[in-house]
């Protein structure tokens, strides 16, 4: 069975229209999107390679590696007293 629609020819069109441009616009977004990580992981090489040369360790770190992660967990802190 055929499915069965209330839009006229001309708006099914004008949807299709509508739908194709916001395709195409998502796609352009995707485009500069990459072009932009590109470019920043261009730079991060860059900066990796300076710190390389300057004898400078660079150490990548999750965010979520919890407390304590950076300089190790204290047993007191002197910032709460």
């Amino acid at each position: 069975m055929a499915a069965t629609s209330t839009l006229s020819v001309p708006e099914i069109l004008e949807e299709l229209r509508a739908r194709r441009a916001r395709v195409a616009a998502h796609k352009l977004t995707l485009k500069e999107t990459r072009q932009a990580l590109g470019i920043a992981a261009a730079a991060v090489v860059e900066l990796e390679d300076e710190c390389r040369r300057r004898g400078i360790a660079i150490i990548n770190q999750s965010e979520t590696a919890g407390v304590g992660a950076n300089h190790g967990r204290q047993e007191r802190s002197r910032s709460h007293h």
